[in-house]
């Protein structure tokens, strides 16, 4: 059995011994709908997620940490799968009420990259430098220059220079992030 055939059943106790808005039961659909987008399963995460989201919003209100994880998740649900407006909509209003929230200000920076990286894959490559620039600043200040945060949003900027036609700053951004992604994440890590 996979992780989702055993979040699925949890889910299914869940539901039935304590409802479909407890929020034990929204977490567990919300990690069934992670399990899912593993597995490539991108419709059935994304209808989860949308009801995770309504749920959440309902339960705990949209200005909770839950809610807005389940909010990401959704937009990055979207983006990968191509629906890339509808992304940034969710992506941006996530942005906006994890900066609302004291304490949220690391997952608001992730937010904010996987924010970026939509506008690239939308070819608004001046945005999204922007953006990475800004999030990758913050993240130094907060995590330090070498936290996988950080090695992520440098390597999503550097992406944007390369599709801006500027290889030599591409090339020497990799050169010095490479090293390190691999010490910070390992050398079999998908995204080292």
């Amino acid at each position: 059995a996979d992780a989702s055939e055993l979040f699925l059943a949890s889910l299914d106790y869940r539901r039935r011994t304590q409802g479909d808005r407890h929020p034990h039961t929204l977490m567990l659909a919300n990690n069934l709908a992670a399990a899912y987008l593993e597995l490539g399963r991108l419709d059935e995460a994304e209808a989860l997620l949308r009801d995770v989201v309504a749920g959440r919003i309902e339960v705990l209100g949209e200005h909770h940490a839950d809610t807005t994880m389940s909010m990401h998740n959704l937009g990055a649900t979207l983006a990968q799968a191509g629906r890339l407006d509808e992304a940034e909509t969710w992506l941006r209003r996530t942005v906006e009420l994890r900066d609302a929230i004291k304490g949220l200000e690391g997952m608001a920076l992730g937010s904010r990259c996987q924010l970026a990286d939509v506008l690239r894959e939308q070819g608004r490559l001046n945005e999204a430098e922007t953006l990475y620039e800004e999030t990758h600043a913050a993240q130094d200040a907060l995590f330090g220059r070498d936290s996988a945060g950080a090695l992520g949003t440098a390597t999503g900027l550097a992406e944007t220079w390369r599709l801006q036609g500027r290889p030599a700053a591409a090339e020497a951004a990799m050169a010095d992030v490479l090293p390190k992604m691999v010490t910070v994440q390992g050398e079999d890590h998908p995204k080292t």
